[in-house]
Formats: structure tokens, C-alpha cells, sequence
């Protein structure tokens, strides 16, 4: 046999532990993605928790509602950010040129 006929039959095998490589790595990167947002998502949740929720009583849902939309107003806006270089999200669309924050209503 031929080092010609040995290395043809190696190529493929080694193509297919490339591609089984690849699509491992791939996976792996998704679920670090995935376990990132939930972490954002949890660290957001706290904060909540800690500023609004458990903060003080609230003697209707109005009042809970309001506060609630008043302290998401400042995390979207005025709130620091880790993830912008510790800029607010106002401050990061300034120096970007991207206009102003999009504002959510709870009611």
C-alpha cells in the first residue's frame, strides 16, 4: 500500500474528528451563552428584589406597580452598567450616537 492510499483513508477520519470537534465546541459555547443570561437575569432579579419588592410594604398593587416602574426608568437609564464600561445606558447611547433609551410602562 501506497503512503498515498494511507493518507486518503486518514483524511476523511480526521475531517470527521474535526466536524464532531467543532460541533462539541459549538454546544458548549451555547451553554455558556445560555448560563450567562441566566446569571444577568438573576442578578437583575435581586436587585429588584432588594430595591423595590422587599424594600418596603406597599398597601396596594398600585403603589407596588408605580414603584416598580420608577426603579426599571433608573436601571434602563440612569443605573450604571458593568457591561458599558460602568457607564449608564443614557451616558453609553450619548457617546454612540444612538439617541435616546426606549422607556418601559408597566400600565
Amino acid at each position: 500500500m501506497t503512503a498515498y492510499g494511507q493518507q486518503s483513508r486518514i483524511a476523511p477520519s480526521l475531517a470527521l474528528a474535526v466536524r464532531v470537534a467543532s460541533e462539541k465546541r459549538r454546544k458548549v459555547l451555547e451553554a455558556v451563552r445560555h448560563r450567562r443570561k441566566l446569571i444577568y437575569a438573576e442578578r437583575f432579579i435581586g436587585l429588584f428584589k432588594l430595591a423595590v419588592a422587599e424594600r418596603q410594604p406597599y398597601r396596594t398593587l398600585g403603589e407596588f406597580l408605580r414603584a416598580a416602574q420608577q426603579w426599571v426608568i433608573f436601571y434602563n437609564t440612569t443605573r450604571p452598567h458593568e457591561s458599558l464600561g460602568y457607564r449608564s445606558p443614557e451616558q453609553y447611547a450619548h457617546e454612540q450616537q444612538l439617541g435616546s433609551v426606549p422607556s418601559l410602562t408597566l400600565f
